[in-house]
């Protein structure tokens, strides 16, 4: 990344596993054992409450449940992005402060095309956008988050429970500030572009 995050692979092919993307090369995630480890690079760290987490998703069954970004502990510290884990329900979004909160909001579609996915913790509370638009419903928690040294994990946990995600996961982007609508359109909109086109 722009960052210096660099990604290990694990429990994962580096023949089988890269595969075409949203905007070029994503991932395939079995739902198993497999995901990503990035590190703990400071840069993953929550600034002063606020962080934009975006990425591209496609299920791999329109019901299929998991971690997509994942860094800290049940009961400890960090936070997660995920799509149907308990408490939420399988086309909830599920966001975590850990050791504070789980928050269900939005609603993921139930289907396996690719979908946009970005989330925001705002001074405000708590919102999903689904392919660049607002998804309800929000929340308008800000309690502080607790700091962590987890490495952050993508398209699984092996620190909380199975949460293994069965699907395609693109372009996974972290921000310490709160994107405004318009960012997370243009986001939206920068992969919706890349149309599949059929060679002549």
């Amino acid at each position: 990344s722009g960052q210096g995050n660099t990604g290990t692979l694990t429990n994962m092919s580096t023949t089988t596993s890269p595969v075409v993307g949203k905007l070029g090369q994503g991932l395939k995630f079995d739902g198993v054992n497999d995901y990503v480890d990035a590190g703990n690079n400071s840069s993953l760290n929550v600034t002063n409450n606020i962080l934009s987490i975006s990425t591209w998703v496609k299920r791999g069954v329109t019901t299929a449940i998991g971690s997509i970004v994942h860094r800290g502990a049940g009961g400890d510290s960090g936070y997660m992005l995920g799509i149907g884990p308990s408490p939420c329900t399988t086309n909830q979004i599920k966001v975590t402060k850990f050791a504070v909160i789980d928050i269900c909001i939005g609603s993921f579609p139930a289907d396996t095309s690719w979908h946009h996915l970005t989330i925001v913790w705002s001074t405000t509370g708590v919102k999903a956008y689904i392919d660049g638009s607002l998804s309800a419903p929000t929340s308008s928690d800000t309690q502080n988050f607790v700091s962590s040294t987890n490495n952050l994990q993508i398209g699984g946990s092996t620190v909380t429970g199975a949460l293994y995600f069965p699907g395609l996961i693109d372009d996974v982007r972290i921000y310490n500030r709160a994107l405004s609508a318009a960012e997370v359109a243009n986001l939206y909109r920068s992969g919706a572009a890349k149309a599949n086109v059929s060679p002549t």
